[in-house]
This record gives C-alpha cells, sequence and structure tokens, in this order.
C-alpha cells in the first residue's frame, strides 16, 4: 500500500504557510476500460503532435473537437460516432477568428469561443454557424507588465463559470520579468469585455523564472472555475501543488505531487546559456517531468491530474548512441476528492494512450486518445475509470 502525505497551505502575498498534514493511503485505483470510436470524413482528422481541444457536452450527449486541418470545430454524437455538426472557423472576413485557432470553449450553440495564438490576443465569440458576434481584446494596451496571452493547445486554458457569467484563462509562462508582478492567468467578464489581471499566486522562485523551456508544454497553466464550491482551481505545468482560491482573498496551496518522482525540474541553467548548446538542453529537457492537464470529473465530483514522467536516462543514452531501441514515456494519472485528498495514481506507458494529445470527460469516467491507428478514417478513444479497492 502506498502512503501519501497531502500537504495543504494558505497563500497570501509571497508567504507561505503550511496549516495541516495527513497520511493518506488510495483507496481507488484508475485502470483501463472500453474503448469509444468517431468516424472521421474527408476533411476530418486525427489531431498531431501539439494535440488539440476536446470538450463533452452533456446538453448535446456529444463531444466537441477543434479539427486544426480546415479550422472547424466537429461535434461527434457520443452514440453513433458520427459527426452531426462542422462548425467552420473562417481565418479572414467579417467572421474572422484567427489563424490557427488552437483553443476553444462551448457554453452553447449561441456561444462558442476560440482562441487563436497568432490572432495578437483576440478571442472570439461565435455561433454554431461560424457567425462571429464580438472580439475581446485579451492583451492589455494599458499595462506593459500583463503577459502576452498565450493558452493551453489542449482542453484546459479556458474555463467558464455561469454564475459569473465570466472566463478564466490560464497563460503560457515565458516571461520571467512579467512573471513577478502578474499571475499567469485572468479573468474575462463576457458582457462588457473588462479584464482583470492578478498579483498571486507566483508558483515558481525567482531565481527558478529563467530555467524554464521555451516550450508551452512546460510554461502552460491550466485553470478550472468550479460553480459548484465557488472555487478557482491553477494547476502549473512545474509546480509540484493545486493552488485553490475560495471566497476568501487567499490561496489555499494543495500537494500533489506524483510518488514516481520528487518534485518537478528546471534546467540546470538560464534559458539564454543554452543558445550554442542545443544538444545539451534537449538532453535536460527529455529528462523533465511535467504536469500536462487537470480534469474535472463533475460525475464523480474528483479532480484528474495528469503528469508526464521523466525519460529514462539509461535508455536515452542507448538510443543516442545508436542503438535501435524505442523508448515510450510513462505518464501518471493522480486523482483527488472534492477536499484535494489524493485517492489514486497510477502510472501507464504512452505506447497506447496519448496523455497528452485529448483527453475529455463524461458520465463513464475519463478518455483519453490512443494513436491512430492502420484505420485513418477513425479516432478511438480509451477510457480510464477510477474504481474502489
Amino acid at each position: 500500500m502506498i502512503l501519501f502525505l497531502l500537504i495543504v497551505s494558505e497563500f497570501v502575498g509571497d508567504a507561505r504557510q503550511y496549516i495541516r498534514e495527513v497520511d493518506v493511503d488510495f483507496p481507488f485505483k484508475v485502470i483501463k476500460g472500453d474503448s469509444m470510436t468517431f468516424e472521421l470524413d474527408e476533411r476530418t482528422v486525427h489531431p498531431w503532435a501539439p494535440g488539440s481541444c476536446f470538450q463533452y457536452l452533456s446538453s448535446e450527449d456529444a463531444v466537441a473537437y477543434l479539427n486544426k486541418i480546415d479550422a472547424s470545430i466537429k461535434l461527434f454524437d457520443v452514440k453513433s460516432g458520427t459527426i452531426v455538426l462542422s462548425v467552420p472557423l473562417s481565418i479572414e472576413g467579417p467572421d474572422s477568428v484567427g489563424p490557427e485557432p488552437v483553443s476553444f470553449y462551448w457554453v452553447n450553440r449561441d456561444s462558442i469561443f476560440v482562441f487563436s495564438n497568432l490572432n495578437n490576443g483576440r478571442l472570439s465569440l461565435l455561433n454554431s454557424k461560424g457567425e462571429k458576434y464580438r472580439n475581446y481584446e485579451l492583451n492589455s494596451t494599458s499595462d506593459e507588465l500583463a503577459h502576452t496571452v498565450e493558452l493551453k493547445r489542449i482542453s484546459g486554458g479556458i474555463s467558464y463559470s455561469k454564475q459569473m457569467n465570466a472566463l478564466f484563462l490560464g497563460l503560457r509562462v515565458y516571461s520571467p520579468q512579467k512573471m513577478l508582478k502578474r499571475a499567469p492567468y485572468l479573468k474575462l467578464d463576457i458582457a462588457s469585455g473588462k479584464l482583470d489581471y492578478f498579483t498571486n499566486p507566483q508558483p515558481y522562485a525567482k531565481s527558478d523564472l529563467g530555467k524554464i523551456p521555451f516550450d508551452h508544454r512546460f510554461g502552460s497553466t491550466a485553470v478550472f472555475y468550479n460553480d459548484l464550491s465557488n472555487e478557482l482551481i491553477l494547476d502549473f505545468a512545474l509546480s509540484p501543488d493545486l493552488w485553490v482560491k475560495r471566497d476568501s482573498d487567499k490561496w489555499l496551496i494543495f500537494r500533489a505531487q506524483s510518488v514516481y518522482y520528487e518534485k518537478p525540474l528546471f534546467l540546470k541553467s538560464e534559458l539564454t546559456k543554452y543558445k550554442n548548446n542545443r544538444r545539451k538542453y534537449i538532453d535536460e529537457v527529455r529528462l523533465m517531468p511535467r504536469y500536462s492537464a487537470l480534469v474535472y470529473d463533475q460525475y464523480r465530483d474528483v479532480y484528474y491530474r495528469i503528469g508526464r514522467l521523466p525519460f529514462n536516462r539509461e535508455l536515452s543514452k542507448r538510443r543516442d548512441m545508436g542503438e535501435e531501441l524505442k523508448i515510450y514515456q510513462e505518464f501518471s494519472i493522480q486523482a483527488f476528492d472534492k477536499d484535494f485528498k489524493k485517492i489514486a495514481e497510477n502510472k501507464f506507458f504512452d505506447e497506447n494512450l496519448l496523455f497528452e494529445q485529448g483527453l475529455f470527460v463524461n458520465e463513464e469516467g475519463l478518455w483519453l486518445l490512443r494513436p491512430q491507428g492502420e484505420d485513418e478514417d477513425v479516432m478511438e478513444f480509451k477510457l480510464m475509470k477510477i474504481l474502489k479497492k
């Protein structure tokens, strides 16, 4: 039986104070379950390496998928596995959402928010016909300390609060100077378009800010607002903690460290030191773990935290020496209850699961995208279920 130390703390300003420690064993386990298959049409393809956004829509019993090859959002009916709606995303003209959309959040058929990292920080609001109602300017023109807006490329970069009628957006961390003054998330009031910037939390030590790889997977921020508990949760790729804000201005810090590695690692030197040593940079990045996603399961009141484990150092050396060797990455899935107590953790190889390329949750559990098989006309997901031991 694995024992894990759950640590909770309060955060005020730059001070952390741990307020309780609890020994926890894991009463649940995460296992593989059934498969789900979606049929692709001639203009819909399996997402490539950076992954894509998927969102389960309970009102439609369908999964929305950002199909980047033709700039559209496809709606797959869960029961039939077929495409029942295609939302065009114009890249030019009056309905333009900008080139290369990378993220979306579907509220309903009349309120779909789409973000492009190449659209100068604009978020577009449109309907299911692709007709745009308005743009929201997310890059501040008055606050020089505000982060340049860049969102996660898989689900988790945008969260919607119905009771606030607001969006929360998790931003990429790659500017140490701005990070010292602004937290990497913002709040958008949908009706007025007003943006709120925040000073806290600051998840990384000042000495580590310059040691984050220039890679969106290591600098990303996942954000989720839970209307049921009035909680805002932030998940930073290189932090062992989950940051939770409730009704007060205080941040609670919940230790959410994988048992499969001691702590998130940063580069050994400042990023600028690797300019003339690309090989060393690649080697260090390969061995760095990261947290890839935070997903809320509203049907079980559980949070899943997915993390990529470090590459096996010895196998990496053998492959670099010329040995023909296939190395599969390992990922962990942690499960936390509504009080952020860890209740399960298991690790899996990515031979048959793409942990960082596509995921969603429905009544059955957490679904992870599988690699493309011989049949290029389908997209398959594997169910990860949480069961009591």
